[in-house]
């Protein structure tokens, strides 16, 4: 069983996903929350093959798993592009 330590995470909020791991891995957090709607993280701007290998490389490297979060004051499935995708679905 991992001791409470281990199950702490970060939340990253709006910050940079990349900047948000190397300060994780750095103090030994092994949960990384991040907000994929807003600003650096938007799944739909945000993001390109090879960025998508270097997160999975990092988190790989140091043991972390990623959260994934949307806006809570909105429904995810109306606000989200992905998540609506899936709704729909």
């Amino acid at each position: 069983m991992a001791s409470l330590r281990d199950r702490i995470g970060l939340d990253a909020g709006s910050r940079r996903l990349e900047d948000a791991l190397d300060w994780a891995a750095e103090h030994g957090f092994h949960h990384v929350d991040f907000n994929a709607d807003l600003e650096a993280n938007h799944l739909v701007r945000g993001w390109d093959d090879e960025r998508v290998r270097a997160v999975r490389r990092t988190c790989e490297r140091h043991g972390i798993h990623l959260g994934l979060h949307t806006s809570s004051a909105v429904n995810v499935a109306e606000y989200s592009p992905h998540v609506a995708e899936g709704v729909d679905a």
